[in-house]
């Protein structure tokens, strides 16, 4: 089950890539393997106005789920995002997840846990879901990236211990990919 709240389009307004195919984005130069250490590329979805910009879905064999949003904050295509810009934006995302289940019926809570590790990225926040009678822990991370934003969230069920480790190798993957880690 995915957890992210994503825009209302209808199959006019954005186009999808074939998951089974490397996707390059256009905008970031950014390459989206089929394959991700365990997880497999679901979906790729492009809309043209790049404030929506490009989501990119993958999940693995537990249900851990990893969506990549790549998107600017403004409809110009190069203006960089300035440090209060992104700091209001990343404070909003937060805020945003954080009153999930106030859009939702049937997400019961949300609470911001306290991040257990540190990554090179401008900001981070993870929480704590409930969804019916399920728990699950969610990883925000967001960052800059040629003058785009990079907004990655990581969802698994709290009873999988083991998708912690799952979670944190998809995202490292990312960071290097963004040059926010050095290859490992």
């Amino acid at each position: 089950m995915t957890l992210v709240s994503l825009p209302v389009l209808t199959g006019a307004e954005f186009v999808r890539k074939p998951a089974s195919a490397d996707y390059k984005d256009p905008g970031t130069g950014l390459i989206f393997h089929p394959r991700v250490h365990d997880f497999e590329k679901i979906s790729v979805r492009i809309n043209p106005d790049p404030r929506f910009g490009t989501t990119v879905a993958y999940e693995n064999e537990a249900g851990t789920f990893a969506d990549i949003f790549l998107y600017r904050l403004s409809a110009e295509q190069n203006k960089p995002v300035t440090k209060e810009e992104f700091r209001t934006h990343a404070d909003q995302t937060i805020r945003n997840l954080l009153l999930m289940n106030k859009r939702s019926t049937q997400i019961k809570s949300v609470k911001q846990l306290k991040l257990e590790h540190t990554l090179p990225v401008q900001a981070a926040a993870a929480f704590q879901i409930t969804v019916r009678d399920e728990t699950f822990l969610s990883h925000l991370y967001l960052w800059e990236y040629k003058n785009c934003i990079v907004k990655v969230r990581i969802t698994y069920s709290e009873q999988l211990d083991s998708e912690k480790n799952a979670a944190m190798q998809f995202i490292r993957k990312i960071l290097t990919d963004t040059g926010k880690l050095k290859q490992q």
